[in-house]
């Protein structure tokens, strides 16, 4: 009996090591955190931040935010719109931007996600402090009159706003992807970060 309970703690604390090391792997694959819920990659003329708080909030909602900056440091514009992004899962399957008509109908946080932004750490400003913020506004709250969907960044230009997604059915402890695409670039800026839990 001694034995036995020797062999189910040893298999216990392997399969413990194994779901670290898996765990650790991933993390590895991750773009370089900027704080504690910000992932930034960058090129030589473009910076795409990433901001995952809110989306811990959506866990189990059927669409979750992320708040994103893009910075242009190039000569060309570059075009922000919903089009130029995409949500990548782990499976690979590309998620499109939830459109604001869809959002309206069936979304019921999008008021209390822009309260919320108040309160987020974003180090935008470290970043682009030598930057002019130009604006956009996929998700007008109510008091935010109309919406922003489509500028061209000009050089030394940022803006930062939210985008929507529906939640992939492998969410939590995933390595998720953002990608910006655009004509002016010659591949696509991903961020690859991960949502390790949920705040219900």
């Amino acid at each position: 009996m001694k034995k036995r309970s020797i062999r189910i703690a040893v298999l216990f604390l392997m399969i413990l090591s194994l779901v670290a090391f898996v765990f650790a792997a991933r993390k590895e694959k991750l773009s370089p955190k900027y704080s504690r819920f910000t992932f930034k990659e960058q090129t030589e003329t473009t910076i795409l931040l990433i901001n995952i708080e809110l989306a811990r909030f959506h866990a189990g909602d059927d669409y979750f935010p992320i708040l994103f900056a893009l910075g242009n440091s190039g000569d060309a514009g570059l075009p922000v719109n919903a089009e130029n992004f995409t949500l990548i899962d782990e499976r690979g399957k590309n998620h499109p931007v939830v459109p604001l008509s869809e959002i309206k109908e069936k979304y019921r946080q999008l008021e209390s996600d822009k309260a919320r932004l108040d309160g987020i750490f974003f180090p935008e400003g470290m970043v682009f402090d030598l930057y002019y913020r130009a604006y956009l506004n996929l998700y007008p709250a109510t008091t935010e009159g109309v919406s922003i969907d489509k500028i061209t960044l000009r050089k030394f230009e940022w803006v930062k706003d939210l985008l929507y997604f529906k939640r992939p059915e492998k969410f939590l402890g995933r390595i998720l992807t953002l990608r910006y695409q655009s004509k002016s670039l010659e591949k696509p800026i991903e961020v690859r970060f991960m949502i390790e839990r949920s705040i219900d």
